[in-house]
């Protein structure tokens, strides 16, 4: 698409813009011609005056609807061309036309106050069930997404979900014909000096309009708020704090960014426009209660059909080596590509010559491999040598993340030793995206940003690990560790700093310090399992262990394991269930309850779960994994595993349709776990299932 050379020519998108605007251009009804004509001459001259006037007045509203659709019209050719393609990735030899649309699989949560546990009806060995179906309960898809009433949602996802990918879509002209749809990223909205709401969403998102077209763009979204979509990327990459009740002024008044954000969400801002924004769940954890979403949708991973489609068209003609490699030699990598960062982390990374699979596959190993392909790569342009190059990233990485920002500036870079160009020969030559300027990682005439936020994580864990000074470290436990700002470095800081076959010998203070701070908050949390906060502090201390990959850690760990593991209500992603299983497979004592209600468990994840249960060495009491979504062929799974758990297994709406709905247990599911149960004899086992 290109941009029109003037503006009275501007057609692009005219269906759209009508659609949206058209009940604006049409006349109001004067008043009716057949009247009683008065036999007055003035009462006449007065008429026709009136209606002079009034058809002037109509001319000039005509005008100015002319003027705003034509602003429109711009706006949205804009606002794509700044969007770009809907997924980019790095590729010699894939064009973007051949890569498959895909889209993860969205699920409504209930995020503040958890979800009711439905009622269940028990099956015993020696009890047969009715022929009965029970209904179908549809999660929600893309198309869905577009149609909901509410006016402020929100999408959370893990770090490489897809978010921005997803926002990006939504917001690309066309999805939403009736609507105009705006699209800005929080890292850009980092605003030090005080701005209006004009400013935020039209005079710096499109700074090629005139004075003019702005205000006729901001006046129009105004006063038609019920036509307009806000998109709002990345709520994580924010560099502010929301106050609960900031002064609610006119549209006109300059103030901090956080007020206009805050005035936005709790709608006194375009109270009936529909407010959309992207996360990561843990900022949500702390919004004030009047500026919470309507509804919150979970972005799961790719369906294991769409991970293997992606999977071909990005690794291209080495697709199917790569693909049966993998599933012999390292099958973990095969569910972390169920995440789109990490499947394209895996190709780049499992394809080069020098990689070695690992029998265990984290977080921290893989971007090490990362980093460790990076410095072999032949066409770096950069004079400076590669190890030095990461220390100096890394000092970038620091600085960044600790003023919470994801923004380095030219006069940052230089401090540190290097020049834009040094910079974005490293991250560009492998992570970087081609695609509009809105999209690369470094752009000069601007500011400067890692690929993606969980690089500059990375980066930043290998600073506290290798630049830090041990007061530094000591003092970042004690105030920043638990801060969820920090949630995916303290990850890395575990894999990069305990990681048995990592070289930090000379480390070995800092080795210390950390084992002995999990060590305590994993044995403190462990025994206050049933305060709900505390549960996913443990689940991400789980995390760190399994990253750590350190087997002193690990059987400390394992000896303050509770008897009773709830994460029930906890979203969560391959990694999380890779952490929770590698601790159960260590396990010497009975688990007296395993609940993992409404987890988001699929196929594949149950599958691991599975596997896990009939390598343990003690048998589980109780085993509770309803309202998840299992696959059909997950019921072989559940039979193989029944004779590990002792007395309890709960099972209620725990499958999903082919198409990913979720929906109750079917006759031929449950006649195949009874049939297992029969067989065994003395078995004091009861399955619970729900009731259609």
């Amino acid at each position: 698409m290109s941009q029109p050379d003037k503006e009275e020519n501007c057609s692009l998108n005219q269906n759209v813009v009508v659609n949206l605007v058209g009940s604006k251009l049409q006349n109001p009804i004067i008043g009716s011609r057949n009247v009683t004509q008065i036999n007055i001459e003035n009462v006449n001259i007065q008429r026709d005056a009136q209606q002079s006037n009034q058809q002037q007045e109509n001319t000039v509203q005509q005008t100015k609807s002319s003027r705003e659709k034509h602003v429109l019209k711009k706006i949205i050719w804009l606002q794509d061309k700044h969007l770009g393609p809907n997924i980019n990735f790095q590729s010699s030899v894939i064009k973007k036309d051949d890569i498959p649309t895909v889209y993860p699989i969205v699920k409504k949560i209930d995020f503040y106050t958890g979800e009711a546990t439905p009622e269940n009806e028990e099956c015993y060995p020696s009890r047969k069930y009715e022929n009965y179906e029970g209904s179908e309960l549809m999660e929600t898809r893309f198309e869905d997404l577009l149609q909901k009433p509410q006016r402020f949602l929100c999408l959370i996802g893990p770090p490489g979900s897809g978010k921005t990918v997803y926002s990006k879509r939504l917001a690309k002209s066309g999805v939403w014909p009736e609507m105009v749809c705006l699209h800005i990223n929080f890292a850009d909205i980092n605003y030090q000096d005080s701005v209006t709401l004009k400013e935020v969403l039209i005079d710096k998102a499109y700074p090629e309009l005139s004075k003019d077209s702005c205000k006729q763009a901001f006046q129009w979204i105004v006063k038609n708020d019920t036509k307009v979509a806000l998109i709002i990327d990345g709520f994580d990459e924010a560099a502010f704090k929301l106050s609960a009740n900031p002064a609610k002024e006119s549209y006109d008044t300059p103030r901090p960014i956080q007020d206009i954000i805050a005035l936005l969400f709790s709608k006194h801002f375009l109270r009936n426009c529909l407010l959309i924004i992207t996360s990561r769940p843990h900022p949500m954890n702390y919004l004030p209660e009047s500026l919470r979403p309507d509804t919150i949708y979970y972005l799961g991973d790719f369906s294991p059909d769409d991970t293997k489609l992606l999977f071909f068209s990005y690794a291209g003609e080495k697709a199917d080596n790569l693909w049966e490699n993998l599933n012999s030699e390292a099958p973990d990598l095969i569910a972390a590509c169920h995440n789109p960062l990490m499947l394209q982390l895996v190709i780049s990374v499992y394809s080069h010559p020098s990689f070695k699979s690992d029998t265990l596959f984290t977080w921290t190993r893989l971007f090490d491999n990362v980093m460790d392909v990076h410095q072999r790569c032949k066409n770096i342009k950069s004079a400076c040598d590669p190890s030095l190059l990461k220390t100096k990233l890394a000092k970038l990485a620091f600085c960044a993340t600790n003023n919470n920002t994801i923004t380095i500036t030219k006069e940052q870079i230089r401090k540190v030793g290097l020049n834009p160009d040094d910079v974005q020969d490293v991250i560009v030559e492998l992570y970087a995206n081609k695609g509009p300027t809105s999209c690369r990682v470094l752009d000069c005439d601007v500011s400067f940003h890692f690929y993606h936020l969980t690089f500059q994580e990375w980066f930043t864990a290998f600073y506290i690990v290798r630049l830090m000074q041990l007061e530094d470290f000591q003092a970042f436990l004690k105030d920043k560790w638990f801060d969820d700002h920090w949630l995916v470095v303290r990850q890395f800081v575990s894999g990069l700093l305990l990681d048995q076959g990592a070289k930090t010998d000379f480390l070995s203070k800092k080795r210390e310090a950390l084992m002995d701070h999990l060590v305590l908050h994993l044995e403190k949390l462990s025994k206050d399992m049933e305060k709900r906060k505390n549960r996913p502090r443990l689940l991400d201390l789980y995390v760190c262990v399994f990253e750590a990959n350190n087997q002193s850690l690990t059987r400390k760990a394992v000896q303050v394991f509770p008897a009773k593991l709830n994460l029930s209500w906890i979203p969560l992603n391959a990694i999380q269930v890779k952490a929770v299983c590698f601790l159960l497979e260590h396990l010497e004592n009975d688990l007296q309850m395993l609940h993992l209600l409404g987890c988001r468990l699929n196929r594949s994840l149950f599958q691991k779960l599975a596997s896990t249960i009939k390598k343990m060495k003690p048998k589980i009491e109780h085993v509770n994994i309803g309202a998840n979504y299992l696959h059909s062929s997950n019921v072989e799974d559940i039979i193989e595993v029944l004779e590990f758990v002792k007395y309890k297994f709960e099972l209620f709406d725990c499958f999903s349709n082919d198409d990913g709905g979720v929906r109750y247990s079917r006759f031929h599911e449950r006649a195949k776990i009874q049939a297992a149960l029969h067989k065994m004899n003395d078995s004091n086992l009861t399955v619970k299932i729900l009731k259609p």
